[in-house]
């Protein structure tokens, strides 16, 4: 008598997809009201998340001392840095066999830091890659320490 099994694949799916809108709720949730109101889980993931990709990963900022940079180069990293305490984002040191392949260009060890909520996995789709720039380690250590001062 042969076995036979229902379809797995629907049920990954969907629990891929319920863990990534608990995600995208619980960050939804800690954003401010005065942002959060004028933005829902479904136009965030719609309309938002490639151009919020860009935004926070300008090409302007060298990964060079704070000292070195230019006024613009730091005028640029204060905006980052106000927008991402604006949105509750910030980077989280992680393993980088969990990174998405696009983040290891710039990962040296075996540890590595990515965004948090992790913006990039709502646009990690089969056949694409995002086009953003990827900030060096350097820079996102920066960015973490400055977003902890705020």
């Amino acid at each position: 008598k042969p076995n036979i099994e229902w379809p797995k694949s629907h049920q990954r799916y969907r629990t891929m997809m319920m863990e990534k809108m608990d995600i995208l709720n619980t960050w939804h949730h800690k954003i401010p009201p005065y942002i959060a109101r004028n933005l829902s889980a479904s136009s965030f993931v719609e309309t938002l998340i490639s151009p919020l990709l860009h935004i926070l990963s300008p090409p302007t900022i060298r990964p060079v001392a704070f000292q070195l940079l230019s006024d613009k180069e730091k005028n640029d990293l204060a905006q980052l840095v106000s927008t991402m305490v604006s949105y509750t984002i910030t980077y989280k040191t992680v393993k980088s066999d969990i990174l998405p392949q696009t983040q290891r260009c710039d990962v040296v060890d075996s540890l590595a830091r990515s965004l948090v909520p992790p913006i990039s996995d709502f646009i990690n789709l089969k056949d694409y890659t995002s086009n953003h720039y990827v900030l060096s380690i350097a820079i996102k250590q920066l960015l973490v320490h400055d977003v902890r001062l705020h």
